[in-house]
């Protein structure tokens, strides 16, 4: 059967996927299951087209290969010690990406590690606009930036 799948794979330009594949198959008078298909085509290592563009979000370090030693962190100034004993003493940031129509929108949250709740937020198109013009501007001050939350 492989060779049947790889012969309508090759025919079809090598776009088919397995689900195109199978419905070929059907239409020439093969009887199996869809997930055979889709077992036999991963056996034979070939795949459909994907469409669209690959976002690549994380971007590596190529300084450093996997076999050596990570490069060193920036220093843990809390030691994984995520609480405060008062308002206002601890706050961390995170940030992440949305997609939008018109691209990706990153957003960053800023959490007060005693209240245990955001304390604002942020969005801009480049993730170190957000990040610079919230904590190092004004790193307590929530303003036209931040959107208070609650």
């Amino acid at each position: 059967m492989r060779p049947e799948i790889k012969r309508v794979w090759d025919e079809n330009y090598q776009v088919y996927g397995v689900r195109k594949a199978w419905h070929q198959l059907k239409r020439e008078g093969f009887t199996l299951a869809r997930c055979t298909v889709d077992r036999l085509m991963k056996q034979i290592g070939i795949r459909g087209a994907v469409r669209g563009k690959v976002v690549k979000t994380t971007v590596p370090d190529t300084s450093v290969t996997s076999h050596q030693s990570p490069v060193p962190c920036p220093r843990d100034k809390v030691n994984r010690r995520f609480r405060a004993p008062a308002p206002k003493l601890l706050w961390f940031s995170d940030f992440t990406y949305v997609c939008t129509w018109q691209g990706f929108a990153y957003v960053t949250f800023v959490i007060d590690t005693f209240a245990e709740r955001i304390m604002g937020w942020g969005a801009r198109g480049l993730p170190r606009q957000i990040l610079f013009s919230m904590l190092w501007n004004k790193p307590f001050m929530i303003d036209d930036l931040f959107r208070k939350v609650g």
